[in-house]
């Protein structure tokens, strides 16, 4: 999943640092701080805060702090996204980003737009899946909270799909479906076991995307 261009250039750092060793726990050099440094004394602070493994707190202290915020929730669906985009990809479809395709509407006065997390479409741009990631937890055996499934019935039926997939950041990784009253459309609820290796989780992601493709085809 990383480009070709940032593949090298990894690859060049990894050849550079070939005979760096992990410094022994508790016994790391403490890096001195001199005006050839001066430009990075903020990243060798940090550093220091990490093999020294202390933390931040609010109180007055010494320590002067530079933060950031990640907003989790985006983190989680970029990259699910990224890799479902991915394993569609493999399959000969396209997922489509908000924003990457035409725009479509919920009405039929098209002043209503929907935007799914990613929408599969085939080689000749027909939909044949919708999927949204949630930074939520499930509950075992249960289905997604209502909102999540009136947001899905909305995309399915704008999209003229009999079936949505909800993935989720926690919870019982064995599928769950809801078939909505009145239609033909079913919402399926799956989850992630993120805490697994990084392996496990593509490894995951892939399955589900095979799952969806044999769902559709249904």
């Amino acid at each position: 999943m990383v480009p070709p261009r940032l593949q090298t250039r990894l690859a060049r750092l990894r050849r550079a640092l070939a005979d760096v060793t992990p410094p022994t726990a508790g016994a790391e050099p403490s890096p001195a701080r001199t005006r050839l440094n001066e430009r990075y004394h903020w990243a060798l602070q940090l550093a220091v805060l990490i093999t020294e493994h202390r933390s931040i707190e609010h109180r007055i202290g010494t320590v002067v702090v530079r933060g950031f915020v990640l907003d989790m929730w985006k983190v989680f669906e970029d990259f699910l996204m990224a890799t479902a985009a991915a394993a569609i990809a493999r399959r000969g479809g396209t997922g489509v980003r908000p924003g990457s395709g035409a725009t479509r509407y919920l009405d039929h006065g098209r002043t209503v737009t929907i935007e799914p997390d990613l929408t599969w479409c085939d080689r000749d741009g027909k939909p044949v899946a919708v999927i949204d990631a949630k930074y939520k937890t499930i509950a075992s055996g249960k289905s997604g909270p209502s909102a999540d499934m009136y947001q899905l019935t909305a995309y399915c039926t704008a999209l003229g799909l009999r079936e949505g997939h909800l993935i989720y950041a926690k919870g019982d990784t064995a599928s769950n479906a809801v078939d909505i009253v009145g239609t033909d459309i079913a919402i399926y609820c799956h989850a992630l076991d993120v805490t697994a290796p990084p392996v496990e989780v593509l490894a995951s992601i892939d399955k589900l995307v095979e799952t969806m493709r044999g769902s559709e085809q249904r």
